[in-house]
């Protein structure tokens, strides 16, 4: 679809701040879905008037943005730690409790002894603060949402100003995309080998980390398929063009820069047939992280019971992604490898687990993408 007509379908402005007004919710969070807006902003004006930005003028706010994201992650961990901690209500470990306390109990002790920084503000706090589902959609969402525009700044210079970025630029964002995916991933594993990701205690943090890396799985994949089609570029979806969409809700955008096509992409971890019907085919593609990118595993679900099943486990994308990576040396000048080569540790387990299908998982995201933009 070519994008004025594309813009139709969605609003300039955001229709609030659903961060906002919540007490455990950082101002600087708040601010930082202020900051999403105003890429929605722009994005509209780019699609719907057909002007480029400014290259300038968006190197500047860019800066300023990235600069922002990285102040977010402490200042939260410390927001947590002077709101929440008397709000914790540690669940009973004596010989009255059931399996499913004794084993939180001894996560979340486990979690409090931890020095690694690993855990940072996802444990304690995120399953036994008051309003827990909030807190685990708003906080550990919002800061993936913010992260991913972080990672994404060449992509979003790319869709605005039209210009070309280097091409080291892809491989960057998605290295940078799967070093926090991969703390996710890692969470998630101390999670199921404490025997607590599956108990009702968990389950919107569960919710929210499976979510996620569907997410950071599908966005790793696009990049890829971007990466190798000239004139492509792929990009988070602002505000306006997800939460305030209806119908043409996308988690991604892909844009034809040369042809000025674009198309939506929503992401579900699983049975995304399911939800076809509520999106506009004409704006939409799905893609399901358990069918097209191969994300399940078998998996218990019940403490205490060795039966197990089929679940939607995301994130090995992600994992084989880190793990397949050939490093040059000297290494390049932008990568941290400290960060790098933790990253690959976190990710271990997925990628002993599982079977390397990312080629196939392109391959599949590429020709949905490309039948979509008519190319």
């Amino acid at each position: 679809m070519d994008y004025r007509t594309f813009a139709e379908a969605y609003r300039p402005e955001t229709a609030g701040n659903p961060w906002a007004g919540t007490d455990f919710v950082p101002s600087e969070l708040v601010e930082m879905h202020e900051l999403l807006g105003r890429f929605g902003r722009l994005l509209h004006s780019r699609l719907a008037e057909g002007v480029p930005a400014d290259a300038a003028a968006y190197a500047q706010f860019s800066t300023f943005y990235v600069n922002r994201a990285l102040e977010l992650e402490p200042i939260i961990h410390q927001h947590h730690q002077a709101t929440l901690g008397s709000a914790l209500q540690e669940p009973d470990a004596g010989t009255g409790s059931d399996r499913g306390e004794r084993a939180m109990h001894d996560y979340l002790n486990d979690s409090r002894n931890d020095v690694s920084g690993v855990h940072r503000h996802l444990d304690a706090e995120t399953l036994l603060t008051v309003e827990p589902q909030h807190y685990a959609r708003v906080l550990t969402g919002g800061i993936w949402a913010v992260q991913m525009f972080g990672h994404t700044q060449s992509q979003w210079y790319q869709a605005l100003t039209g210009r070309p970025i280097h091409q080291d630029s892809w491989l960057r964002s998605q290295i940078g995309l799967a070093n926090n995916a991969s703390t996710m991933a890692w969470q998630r594993d101390q999670l199921y080998e404490a025997g607590v990701l599956y108990l009702p205690e968990a389950e919107s943090l569960r919710l929210t980390l499976t979510g996620s890396l569907a997410e950071a799985d599908a966005l790793i994949t696009l990049l890829g398929v971007a990466r190798g089609e000239p004139g492509l570029t792929v990009i988070p979806a602002p505000p306006q063009f997800e939460a305030y969409a209806g119908a043409a809700n996308a988690d991604f955008l892909v844009l034809d820069l040369r042809r000025e096509q674009i198309i939506g992409v929503q992401v579900k971890s699983s049975e995304a047939y399911r939800a076809r019907e509520h999106y506009d085919p004409d704006r939409i593609i799905l893609i399901d992280a358990s069918l097209d990118l191969f994300g399940t595993l078998s998996r218990r679900t019940r403490l205490g019971h060795s039966d197990s099943s089929t679940r939607s486990w995301p994130g090995q994308v992600t994992g084989h992604f880190l793990d397949s990576i050939q490093i040059p040396r000297p290494p390049w000048p932008w990568l941290n490898m400290q960060e790098f080569t933790a990253s690959r540790r976190r990710v271990q387990n997925v990628v002993a687990e599982a079977r390397d299908r990312n080629h196939e998982a392109e391959e599949i995201v590429r020709e949905r993408v490309l039948t979509a933009l008519g190319r």
